[in-house]
């Protein structure tokens, strides 16, 4: 394959980082200014790095709708990280350290929490109920969190005078609600501590995660937890190792660490954004302007298919398997080039953080 002609070509280079991040931003809003729709943008990078997390960063900072199809892990996802934050509240890593006080009180601002409880617990009662918590002298324990609530319902009864009757009124309503929401917490949470199954503790977190409302909706992140966590308990079944019991801290760390190692199911990218991918994902793709970021030295092509040639004497002719693989770099190169309708802008780091020269990548 052969470029016949440079036009509606593009090539700029800007320090790594954000730098180049808002380079890549400017060059799309200007797309958007000439009346180019975002959809017929595509973004594409050689890898998912901290260069594109920088230029994806960037377009989101300009107000730029940009999909990112970079795999996130599950711990990413919030109805994924409120349900650990759950779990481990009634776990006690050591004797006494159960219900953390603060770890309550996360829980209740967390925006993912909607328990179906009573018409009354509403996202204010939730977060009047954290602050009431945060006002105690208690640190850690169920019991005594709703012992020292109970004591300042009665202080705030005790000291109530005619001229404050009306804001101590305020306060037992919420030191009350607060109670409540409480208990109503210890009852869903509190049965999970103790030793069961893998498969068993699966189950009855999925109850509890339900009874809280987390992931009400948007569930598919949580889905894909539940899927990992019930396929692994599986293969330990088939391996006979899943019939003993294990406390609730074992399998809370477990389950911490398959939601780090397990990606979340990709999102579909809404109507009217830019689109961010992979290089190797382009072929078969069209667009009216491709724009390739992050084109550093050993991109393209890749270094795999030089190094070949860097062992070869003088005189010596090159192996046809190793002509072969460059040879594929450069018809990767051309794909990349050639799924622009319109326009292709390449944008390479000129520089490290610490401002030292790089190589960008040898096709350019």
């Amino acid at each position: 394959l052969r470029i016949e002609t440079s036009e509606g070509l593009r090539i700029q280079g800007g320090p790594v980082g954000m730098d180049l991040g808002r380079m890549v931003a400017r060059e799309v809003k200007n797309l958007h200014d000439q009346g180019v729709d975002p959809d017929e943008v595509l973004l594409a990078f050689p890898r998912w790095d901290d260069q594109a997390e920088a230029v994806c960063e960037a377009l989101r900072a300009a107000g730029l709708p940009i999909h990112n199809a970079a795999p996130k892990a599950l711990d990413r996802d919030p109805g994924v990280a409120a349900a650990l934050q759950a779990a481990r509240i009634p776990a006690a890593w050591r004797p006494g350290e159960e219900w953390e006080a603060d770890a309550v009180v996360r829980l209740l601002r967390n925006g993912r929490l909607q328990p179906d409880w009573d018409e009354k617990i509403d996202r204010l009662a939730l977060a009047e109920a954290a602050s009431a918590l945060r006002r105690l002298d208690v640190f850690r324990g169920r019991r005594r969190i709703l012992t020292a609530l109970a004591r300042e319902i009665a202080r705030t009864e005790e000291a109530a005078s005619e001229s404050e009757r009306e804001r101590r009124k305020r306060k037992i309503d919420q030191a009350r609600r607060a109670h409540s929401i409480v208990e109503m917490l210890i009852g869903v949470l509190e049965p999970l501590n103790h030793p069961r199954p893998r498969s068993g503790h699966v189950a009855e977190l999925r109850r509890a995660i339900d009874a809280l409302g987390i992931g009400r909706s948007e569930s598919r992140a949580l889905e894909a937890l539940w899927d990992a966590a019930e396929d692994r308990a599986e293969v330990l079944e088939r391996l006979g190792r899943d019939h003993a019991e294990i406390p609730w801290t074992d399998f809370v760390d477990e389950l911490a660490d398959l939601a780090a190692e397990t990606d979340a199911p990709p999102s579909p990218p809404a109507p009217g954004s830019t689109r961010a991918t992979l290089v190797d994902d382009l072929p078969g793709c069209r667009a009216g302007h491709v724009v390739l970021a992050g084109l550093v030295e050993g991109s393209f092509p890749r270094r795999a298919a030089v190094q070949p040639f860097l062992a070869l004497r003088p005189g010596e002719e090159p192996p046809a398997d190793a002509r072969r693989r460059y040879a594929c770099e450069a018809l990767r190169f051309a794909r990349a080039l050639g799924a622009a309708d319109r326009g292709a802008h390449l944008f390479y780091p000129t520089t490290d953080a610490k401002g030292q020269p790089l190589l960008r990548a040898g096709f350019l």
